[in-house]
C-alpha cells in the first residue's frame, strides 16, 4: 500500500524554504514502475531470477560435503 509520504521542510538552492516528500526506497521503486514500462519488466525479469533460484538450488560439488 502506497501511503503519503512525510514532508519536510528543507533550503533550496537559493536559500528559500521548501517542502519536500521523504520517500523511501520501496515506494520509490514502485513510483517509477508506474512511470516506466521498461523499469517495471527489469523488476519483474529480476524477481523471476530470484524465484528461479530459489526453487532450483545449486549442486553441491563434492568438496563441499
Amino acid at each position: 500500500m502506497i501511503q503519503l509520504p512525510p514532508l519536510e521542510e528543507v533550503k533550496n538552492h537559493l536559500g528559500q524554504t521548501v517542502e519536500e516528500y521523504r520517500i523511501g526506497k520501496r515506494d520509490s521503486y514502485v513510483i517509477v514502475a508506474q512511470l516506466s514500462p521498461e523499469s517495471t519488466a527489469r523488476l519483474v525479469d529480476r524477481w523471476q531470477e530470484l524465484e528461479d533460484v530459489q526453487h532450483c538450488p545449486r549442486f553441491r560439488s563434492s568438496s563441499n560435503r
